[in-house]
């Protein structure tokens, strides 16, 4: 059996689920009994015809359940204490990471405790919420270096993971026989090969990531990742890129990825769309914002080297015990430099998150003035 089709994580994550969206009736008629509170199938079925007739979600009737008629006492106090307590975490799940809320979720519910009485397989079914909690704190880590300001503003954490979780089950499932598109990260991908390949978005900004630009070791598992999706390609391999993508509401312009421009030029086949051709005479909204990718020429790719951040006479001069600021990590002293020109790198001791080495050409430092 896949791990996502486990009952035991699909309990634990229709608790996620309805934490996530009060709303999903699915997740709720999972959970509502699990582990039993009281509240059999009887008392559901009064529960829901209550809540339609009051216009009410089945949490917003569980949290009211002492109004039931229908419903006897023991079971509207399971009732009760389960809309609390899913409302106490969907507050916590605002400022917890996801593998902090599983943990004091799992603890809360005593769910390895139930799980050992429930039989031989309790303690294999333990290990395996074990497992999740593992896996939603290599999410938490990966989260902070892979996820740009505009996704964590557009998605909470815990739906993020959700998503994840999601594609990862759906990659479970894969008939490698189907005549079917799967949609996949590249992390899921690893271990995989398909006939046929498709990489999108590969644009500077984009993959990599602008952010991952601020450390080496960010941007090396980018580029881990990169090697990751085109090795995965059996027969054909189709990489493509946007010079125009609406992003944030807002029209921005991207240069050709530079995993992509480090690939040898007798392996590509470029090839230009219609639909781009004809998008580029068009004109379209554009917000005070500019891409610091934006190139409004060439017409076709081209190769531009970048200046040698060593000769650039408004590259800032660092020198070791000097304060410097940066827009994320704040500031910080520098303790180490090392390499020159455009390999030139930076160890700050940062006031509040510790010591980071840093490429200068891409980490946008600023002199801390006193």
């Amino acid at each position: 059996m896949r791990f996502y089709e486990r009952r035991e994580i699909q309990d634990v994550l229709a608790y996620l689920r309805l934490i996530s969206n009060p709303k999903d009736a699915t997740a709720f008629g999972r959970v509502v009994n699990y582990p039993r509170r009281g509240v059999g199938l009887t008392t559901q079925e009064h529960l829901v015809r209550w809540a339609s007739e009051q216009g009410l979600t089945l949490l917003e009737a569980s949290a009211r359940a002492d109004e039931v008629l229908d419903v006897r006492a023991a079971g509207a106090k399971g009732l009760m204490r389960f809309a609390e307590l899913i409302q106490r975490f969907s507050l916590r799940a605002v400022r917890a990471t996801i593998g902090e809320l599983l943990e004091e979720l799992v603890e809360d519910l005593d769910l390895v405790r139930h799980l050992y009485d429930e039989g031989p397989d309790g303690e294999d079914r333990a290990r395996n919420v074990s497992e999740l909690i593992a896996g939603a704190l290599d999410f938490d880590a990966a989260l902070v270096q892979g996820m740009d300001a505009e996704e964590m503003d557009a998605f909470s954490e815990l739906d993020l993971f959700l998503q994840q979780v999601a594609l990862v089950a759906d990659v479970d499932r894969l008939d490698p026989d189907a005549e079917t598109a799967t949609l996949m990260t590249l992390h899921n991908a690893k271990g995989l090969e398909f006939p046929l390949v498709f990489i999108a978005g590969l644009e500077e900004g984009l993959f990599p990531l602008s952010r991952a630009y601020d450390e080496i070791d960010a941007i090396e598992e980018e580029r881990r990742l990169f090697y990751v999706g085109i090795t995965r390609a059996e027969d054909k391999l189709c990489l493509s890129w946007a010079r125009q993508r609406r992003r944030a509401g807002d029209f921005t312009y991207g240069t050709l990825s530079s995993f992509v421009e480090a690939v040898p030029e007798e392996l590509l086949d470029r090839r230009r769309s219609e639909r781009l051709t004809r998008l580029q005479h068009s004109t379209p909204h554009r917000s005070g914002y500019r891409s610091p990718y934006r190139r409004d020429e060439p017409s076709e790719p081209t190769y531009e080297p970048e200046q040698d951040a060593g000769m650039n006479q408004d590259q800032p001069r660092f020198v070791k015990g000097e304060r410097v600021l940066h827009q994320t990590f704040g500031s910080g002293a520098v303790v180490e430099i090392t390499g020159f020109g455009r390999d030139l790198k930076v160890t700050i001791d940062f006031d509040d998150i510790g010591q980071k080495k840093l490429l200068v050409r891409y980490a946008s430092l600023e002199k801390d003035w006193p």
